[in-house]
């Protein structure tokens, strides 16, 4: 009626009220209890503490700062009600916790969609001092949690907690003490993770329980993702932990264990299971570090079975600059794993591997062993300088007769290589994708390719492959432009301009 009105209306809009956050909410920040609404998260949860067992369904209505209090025994507890049911639908939001309390519940706890902070992490306030860095701890009894993100680090010991498409995120703007940075630490119960991610900090998951010894740590990580982390171990497990199961899961330039796995470090006698895994390189300096690994481990031979870990391109690598270490050498740790380039390119390798010593290997691939799987890489620009058993793919290669080795799908663009004679070094098996394959049936290079390269040796040297066994067992292979001559530091036996420089 005012606005039918036929009399003038004046309309004074006060300042105050143009300011953000009067949209119409009726408090701050309100939480409801079984429907009921609240002025703030903390007197919602004054409210489910002070009630009686059963269940509590309890939802954000907007985002919200917890003051739990100081450390210690005085500290705030979130649902310290026995025996209930709590429903903590975050709707959305976040929730902020500063102070050193934790969500402590003897009944079961889910908690859904939105993000919880640790503002008060320990790196904050100690000043980077303290061995432990976060205050936020669920504990006592079971939690699941569904698409919550975890900031600056988390711990979990209740006494089973289920984590379903969560993301940890740790604290990467450490100074110091980055090594005993976490995203999820792991004190007791049985852990599941399904599809969550984990990344901005050191470690991705620590379990570790050292004070309290009757506590036992069983862990299950399933399709999760492990990235931007910047120290060794995307998996820790140390005390108490009894068992720690790790499949279907990405670890995306992450840095290997002492163990020479990349899933996991583990400090005690225990020996995580791994299954069906896969290690992802996007830049020029994961991959180095994968060939220091390779060649310094004596445990190579774990990357063998086919379902623990897959190694795979995720980028096409310019290697520009840097003198390659082939992967897989004489007397050390030979790669007997599964590499997939998934098509991708590595650009402008260069390779010097000068020796007297006639087993010296050249290539990306050093020496692969029995059981080894290279498939779907490109190279573009290489430059190969050697003594002995040279190829772009790799240098030398062997299998068993229970065992395939093969190299497939690869191709090779714009390369020179170059082997001589150099003492007892002969200058000999040199192949633009592979220089030697041993006398083992099951040794195979199928759907390759060289192009626009020229090769030079002492001897036995060819478009794709220097020397094999069996000729047969190189297939659908095929060179374009491609010359193959002897440099005159050898015999010049068995050189080439075809694909198969000798059959022994």
């Amino acid at each position: 009626s005012l606005l039918t009105n036929s009399v003038n209306i004046n309309v004074e809009i006060v300042p105050a009220f143009k300011e953000p956050g009067y949209e119409g909410e009726k408090f701050e920040a309100t939480a409801k209890v079984n429907g009921v609404e609240y002025p703030n998260f903390a007197a919602a949860v004054e409210a489910v503490n002070a009630g009686d067992a059963g269940t509590y369904n309890v939802v954000l209505q907007g985002t919200t700062t917890w003051e739990t209090g100081n450390a210690g025994g005085g500290a705030n507890k979130c649902f310290t009600n026995p025996e209930s049911t709590i429903n903590l639908d975050l709707n959305g939001k976040s929730l902020t916790m500063t102070g050193s309390g934790g969500f402590v519940n003897a009944g079961k706890t889910n908690i859904t969609n939105g993000t919880i902070i640790d503002k008060t992490a320990y790196a904050y306030e100690r000043g980077e001092t303290s061995w432990e860095f976060t205050y936020l701890e669920f504990e006592g009894g079971e939690y699941t949690f569904d698409n919550v993100t975890f900031n600056n680090s988390v711990m979990f010991e209740g006494s089973k907690t289920t984590a379903n498409n969560c993301v940890f995120k740790g604290i990467a703007t450490l100074a110091s003490h980055q090594s005993e940075e976490y995203c999820l630490w792991i004190s007791n119960g049985d852990v599941h993770l399904n599809g969550c991610k984990f990344s901005n900090g050191y470690r991705g998951v620590k379990a570790h329980e050292q004070y309290k010894k009757e506590r036992q740590i069983k862990i299950a990580i399933d399709g999760c993702e492990f990235y931007d982390l910047s120290g060794k171990a995307a998996v820790l497990t140390d005390q108490q932990v009894v068992s720690c199961d790790i499949k279907n899961c990405i670890f995306r330039d992450v840095q290997p264990g002492g163990q020479g796995m990349y899933a996991y470090h583990s400090y005690t006698s225990l020996k995580p299971t791994v299954s069906n895994c896969r290690v992802v390189f996007t830049t020029a300096e994961g991959l180095v570090k994968f060939a220091k690994q390779v060649n310094e481990s004596t445990v190579s031979a774990n990357y063998g079975a086919k379902n623990q870990l897959v190694f795979e391109l995720g980028s096409d690598i310019d290697l520009d600059g840097i003198d390659w270490e082939p992967i897989g050498q004489t007397g050390h740790g030979q790669f007997n794993g599964v590499f997939d380039g998934k098509n991708h390119t590595i650009k402008n390798l260069t390779i010097n591997k000068i020796s007297t010593d006639n087993l010296v290997v050249a290539g990306f691939f050093g020496w692969l062993n029995f059981g080894a799987e290279i498939k779907n890489i490109k190279f573009d620009g290489v430059k190969i300088t050697s003594t002995s058993y040279s190829g772009v793919v790799a240098g030398y290669m062997e299998g068993l007769d229970s065992y395939d080795t093969y190299i497939d799908n690869c191709h090779v663009n714009n390369a020179v290589i170059s082997s001589k004679v150099n003492g007892g070094a002969k200058g000999a098996k040199v192949g633009g994708i592979v220089g030697m394959m041993t006398q083992y049936k099951d040794v195979f290079v199928k759907n390759c390719s060289v192009s626009n390269t020229s090769i030079d040796a002492a001897r036995d040297a060819g478009q794709v492959v220097g020397a094999t066994y069996y000729e047969d067992h190189v297939v659908n292979c095929k060179a374009t432009n491609v010359t193959v001559k002897a440099n005159g530091t050898g015999d010049g036996s068995n050189i080439r301009n075809e694909l198969i420089g000798r059959v022994i």
